[in-house]
């Protein structure tokens, strides 16, 4: 969907079409700024938080990653304070989702951001 910002005070105080249609939406949206040049997509960055369910969406994000050719980072931001338990379930989880969906087309990786914010 293509933004331009806002343009007005009213726009500023209640928010812009892309803004509700971001909240109302039940699919993902992709916002593209007014000045945005095209280049290619190399990496998709998926953050979900794949430790609290196992219930992982990424069958979309998939075919969108085969028709760009990308490759998918999984990124889970968790607290700082962690256990060698914590973490071998972590890397349980990971396992699982790449043999869940792996996929001769697609590279998935996974990265963990460690932050007490």
């Amino acid at each position: 969907m293509g933004t331009e910002g806002t343009s007005s005070i009213g726009q500023f105080l209640f928010g812009t079409k892309t803004y509700k249609v971001i909240r109302e939406s039940n699919v993902p949206v992709l916002l593209v700024p007014e000045d945005c040049r095209y280049k290619e997509i190399k990496l998709i960055v998926f953050a979900f938080d794949y430790w609290r369910t196992n219930q992982l969406p990424l069958a979309k994000v998939i075919e969108l990653a085969r028709m760009l050719n990308s490759e998918i980072l999984i990124l889970e931001v968790l607290e700082e304070s962690r256990s060698k338990k914590a973490e071998k379930e972590l890397e349980e989880d990971q396992k699982q989702i790449k043999q869940l969906y792996d996929d001769e087309d697609v590279t998935i990786r996974f990265d963990t951001i460690y932050t007490s914010d």
